[in-house]
C-alpha cells in the first residue's frame, strides 16, 4: 500500500490517470483510493470463477428479458470521486453511460470477491463506494461463505445505512435479477 502520508496530499484522479497513461504502473495491479495508490490482492481460481459466473448470470437474465439498460464490467476502473478510481471485481452500470473515452461514474451494484482482501473490501472500500453514492455494494466473503450487503449510501457520511451479513445461500435481488451466490460456487 502506498497511501497518503501525513502532511502530504494524495493524488487526484487526473494525476493518477496521467501516471497510468505514461506507463508508470505497467504490469502492476494498482488502484486509487482516497488519493492513495494501493496494490490489489492477487486473484485465485475461486475469485475469478465467482466473478465470471456472477457476470454471466446477470447478463444472461437481462438478455433473456430483452433488457438492454445495464452493462457489467469486471476488473475495470470506475470513477468514485475526485480522489478514487477503484477497480472492483464487478460493477453494473447504465448502458447509456457507456463511453469509449470516459469511465463510468455511477454503478447500481459494486461487487468485491474476497479471498484474502477482506480488510480493504470491508474497511476502506465501503467508505469510497458510499461517498460515491453507489446504492448497493456486496462483498462475497468466500472463506466465511457470507455476503456482506451494504445498502442505502450516505455520501455525506461516507457510510452505508444498512450493512448486514447473510449466508451465501441467501437469495439476493438486484435490478430485477435474483442470485443465490452459493449456486455460483459449484
Amino acid at each position: 500500500m502506498v497511501g497518503p502520508v501525513s502532511g502530504l496530499r494524495g493524488l487526484t484522479r487526473s494525476e493518477y490517470d496521467q501516471l497510468v497513461s505514461s506507463g508508470a504502473f505497467d504490469g502492476e495491479p494498482v488502484e486509487l483510493l482516497d488519493g492513495g495508490i494501493y496494490v490489489m490482492s492477487p486473484q485465485g481460481a475461486p475469485h475469478t470463477t465467482m466473478t465470471d459466473r456472477l457476470r454471466r448470470r446477470l447478463e444472461r437474465e437481462w438478455i433473456r428479458r430483452g433488457e438492454e439498460r445495464f452493462l457489467v464490467h469486471t476488473h475495470s476502473p470506475i470513477v468514485a470521486g475526485d480522489l478514487s478510481e477503484p477497480e472492483p471485481d464487478l460493477y453494473v452500470y447504465d448502458a447509456t453511460a457507456d463511453s469509449v473515452t470516459e469511465l463510468p461514474s455511477f454503478a447500481h451494484l459494486v461487487v468485491e470477491v474476497a479471498e484474502s482482501s477482506q480488510p480493504r473490501d470491508l474497511g476502506h472500500k465501503p467508505r469510497v463506494y458510499a461517498t460515491a453514492g453507489f446504492p448497493e455494494y456486496w462483498v462475497l466473503d468466500l472463506p466465511r461463505r457470507e455476503v456482506v450487503l451494504h445498502r442505502d449510501p450516505r455520501p455525506d457520511l461516507g457510510q452505508y445505512a444498512e450493512v448486514r451479513r447473510v449466508p451465501v445461500s441467501t437469495e439476493l435481488t438486484v435490478l430485477g435479477v435474483t442470485v443465490r451466490p452459493a449456486d455460483l460456487m459449484h
